[in-house]
């Protein structure tokens, strides 16, 4: 079974977000022991903390990489983006980011 604290996500290049420009957020299924979960039933969600989401994940391929975008437009300035699975956290979440207009 899927662990969300056993779960990863890649760090984003920037946490900075430009307010309507998307970016994605490669998380990784993993069970209890840390093993690879590779089910497609697996949904990762995120949520901004004023503005967004919640954003889905989609599976790459059959692995256990799932990929979510996530496009922050409204509320400029510090945020909080939560990541979950089955209703639990992902370890390392939420992260702290930061909305910029878009001039």
């Amino acid at each position: 079974a899927i662990v969300g604290g056993s779960c990863t996500f890649t760090p984003l290049s920037s946490t900075t977000f430009t307010a309507g420009v998307s970016k994605n957020l490669s998380i990784f299924a993993n069970d209890q022991y840390g093993n690879p979960v590779t089910s497609s039933s697996v949904q990762f969600t995120v949520q901004g903390s004023v503005s967004g989401g919640p954003f889905t994940s989609t599976q790459v391929g059959s692995t256990n990489e799932h990929v979510v975008t996530i496009l922050l437009t409204q509320a400029v300035g510090a945020q909080s983006l939560s990541i979950r699975v089955d209703g639990a956290s992902v370890a390392g979440s939420p992260i702290s980011v930061t909305v910029v207009p878009n001039d």
